[in-house]
């Protein structure tokens, strides 16, 4: 999600995989352009949304998330005929809080070196060095061992990656959440990554157009699916584990957009 997410802040950005690995092109420096951005986007209408996303919103909580951007108001959720349908990527259950955890990431990351943390959410390595943040169970490397620490896991530093998580947040737009389900959600995360040069729009209509998208077209766009799967890890929570490509069966072949259950649309874990 880190990198989709730095494609949707980029006019004129592209973004494409080789085998496993992202790779964003961009005519200036794409660090230094995203690291001008965090003190912006902290002020935007959709990170200091207030209300919480939950069932239990109110017809002014409701004014307020249709006043959002378009695409936001999509992003966070949907009303249905029984109430507010949150997006399933706030997993997390209940009146949790996600927004608020995006303001607290940006600010903690404005506290900090931002270009280093850019730099270090495209290009890595991943130090997961950075305290009190939060990567909403997105990231599966973020899950601490208990095996591993000489305490308890609950007593264990909440470190994780700063300038991923941000850019993994500003992705959200790329999954909309439509009478109440979220575009990619089926028991996990599905998503696709591709091997040629495609812009944010472009990526926007392959996400919302993938279930029909034709073998030749698939193979041409060097088009993978993966699934990162919901672990349950507490009787009321979770977070997604390490994805997995999606093998194609042979009724995939015979579909013109493949298994309706095997390549729902969906994005990359962050």
């Amino acid at each position: 999600m880190a990198a989709c997410g730095a494609t949707r802040l980029l006019p004129g950005a592209r973004l494409r995989w080789d085998g496993d690995i992202p790779e964003l092109d961009y005519p200036v420096d794409p660090i230094a352009a995203l690291a001008a951005l965090p003190a912006e986007r902290l002020g935007s209408p959709e990170v200091q949304f207030m209300p919480k996303l939950s069932g239990k919103m109110n017809d002014a909580a409701w004014k307020a998330l249709k006043q959002l951007p378009g695409e936001w108001a999509l992003a966070y959720g949907s009303q249905t005929e029984t109430g507010m349908s949150a997006t399933s990527l706030k997993i997390r259950p209940g009146d949790y809080d996600m927004v608020s955890d995006a303001r607290r990431v940006l600010k903690a990351l404005i506290r900090c070196d931002i270009r280093d943390k850019v730099n270090e959410a495209l290009v890595g390595p991943w130090r997961y060095e950075d305290a009190d943040c939060v990567a909403w169970g997105w990231d599966a490397a973020a899950r601490i061992d208990s095996a591993a620490i000489g305490s308890k896991v609950e007593y264990a530093p909440k470190v994780g990656v700063l300038g991923a998580y941000w850019l993994g947040w500003e992705a959200l737009p790329l999954f909309p959440t439509i009478n109440g389900r979220t575009l990619g959600w089926s028991g996990g995360l599905r998503y696709p990554t591709w091997s040629e040069w495609l812009d944010y729009p472009d990526i926007r209509a392959l996400l919302l157009g993938l279930d029909g998208l034709r073998g030749a077209d698939r193979q041409a766009l060097g088009v993978k699916v993966r699934l990162a799967r919901y672990l349950k890890t507490h009787a009321s929570s979770g977070r997604l584990g390490w994805a997995s490509e999606v093998p194609r069966t042979p009724s995939d072949e015979k579909m013109a957009g493949g298994s309706r259950h095997t390549q729902a649309p969906g994005f990359m874990i962050v």
